[in-house]
């Protein structure tokens, strides 16, 4: 069997890593409000509702598994949130062929004697709550080929945006930002290990401690109060270069390996001064296959832009995944 690498440019525009707000990236909300307005739930709608999409399986399945999934998972919520998701997608025997989102709602609030505004605001909790169930797999007929219990912290991933800042070859810093759902009550910490020698500076509501193991560091973020099942997070911070730690010489790889499920994941990298004569994107290598070589992955240009992005879903394993290059 040959392989073949494909050359492409950045899958999607490069934002300055600072810019980057974490409600609008991998908004899975903001796809379930689309899939709901008009007509409701229909092939048009999914076809373009790309995270909802992936989450229910991707590209190669087809419209009637779709939907059965994405009814699965309304199902598998807690009363009274099926009735009236079903009613408002028009997934309802009773709103199928409603055109319009206001005429289910009407249908709904007339059944049961409560304003459009009412059944408006009753959806939110309900759609959140879907989001969920969507994200970590836990319905009947989920698509997900993890077991969550099987995670080392105890949380599904929704999303992970990394970026490291890279100046004339030599390491300067890395910008994460990970939504993590909580997998059961009260998880002590959530804990990322780098082979960085840096110094981690969170944001938010995460303190953390940083522990040091050989050449390697282990960093615990700690919420500001026990995290619950179910509950979301963003986690954000920077891993800055700090001489006193070392320094990682030139840098060749911008990798992660990830033990808990994780939905979506973007890589970027950004090359101040120096720029690598090739890189490529790589995933799902063990430790030791890591970073592959260009022909087995798929290799990157940087056009305009001072940086190249990847992105990836369903990542899960304890396999590496990432951006790679030669000098």
């Amino acid at each position: 069997m040959e392989s073949q690498s494909k050359s492409v440019q950045s899958s999607h525009r490069w934002v300055e890593p600072s810019a980057w707000d974490p409600k609008q990236a991998y908004n899975v909300l903001q796809d379930l409000v689309y899939l709901h307005k008009d007509a409701g739930f229909s092939p048009a709608r999914i076809a373009r509702a790309n995270l909802v999409r992936q989450l229910l399986g991707g590209d190669n399945e087809s419209y009637e598994v779709l939907r059965e999934r994405f009814i699965s998972a309304i199902e598998s919520l807690h009363d009274p949130q099926p009735e009236i998701l079903l009613a408002v997608f028009g997934l309802a025997p009773e709103t199928e062929g409603m055109t319009y989102l206001k005429d289910r709602r009407r249908h709904y609030g007339d059944r049961h004697g409560i304003k459009v505004e009412a059944v408006a605001d009753r959806e939110e909790s309900a759609m959140d709550n879907l989001r969920k169930q969507l994200v970590t797999g836990w319905y009947p007929k989920s698509p997900t080929g993890f077991t969550v219990p099987q995670s080392h912290n105890g949380f599904v991933q929704q999303a992970a945006r990394i970026v490291t800042v890279v100046r004339n070859r030599a390491w300067i810093e890395n910008r994460e930002w990970h939504q993590l759902i909580a997998a059961f009550d009260e998880a002590d910490f959530i804990s990322i290990s780098s082979s960085y020698p840096g110094r981690p500076i969170p944001e938010g509501d995460f303190t953390v401690t940083t522990k040091r193991i050989g050449e390697s560091f282990t960093h615990q973020f700690r919420y500001k109060e026990p995290m619950r099942r179910g509950g979301t997070y963003n986690l954000k911070f920077r891993i800055v270069a700090d001489p006193e730690l070392g320094s990682p010489g030139a840098l060749t790889e911008h990798s992660q390996a990830f033990h808990e499920p994780t939905r979506f994941a973007s890589f970027g990298a950004l090359f101040i001064g120096d720029r690598p004569a090739t890189i490529w994107s790589y995933r799902g290598l063990t430790y030791f296959e890591r970073p592959g070589t260009p022909d087995i992955g798929q290799t990157l240009e940087f056009g305009d832009e001072p940086g190249v992005k990847v992105e990836f879903h369903d990542l899960y394993g304890g396999l590496y995944s990432g951006i790679a290059w030669e000098w």
